[in-house]
């Protein structure tokens, strides 16, 4: 039996079971990253624009926020 990385002699011949991917697997990842991770952002931008709108011109120039729509449309949540 070969020692290169290259060889597979058992591997499997679709590209998705290669790697240990079914297809139910590949489809909820689509929608996860096409479907519910864009409208979780948009939900999350929502409640932070609601509670920005809240706050009076000096709170807000004391955290750094000129624009609220503008300061929103960039926000990005951290991981």
């Amino acid at each position: 039996m070969s020692l290169s990385p290259t060889v597979r002699p058992c591997a499997p011949h679709s590209s998705a079971e290669g790697h240990g991917r079914t297809l139910l697997g590949l489809a909820a990842d689509f929608l996860d990253s096409r479907i519910v991770a864009p409208l979780a952002l948009h939900f999350e931008r929502a409640r932070l624009r609601d509670e920005l709108v809240g706050l009076d011109h000096r709170e807000l120039k004391d955290i750094g926020i000129s624009d609220v729509d503008t300061f929103v449309a960039g926000w990005r949540r951290k991981n």
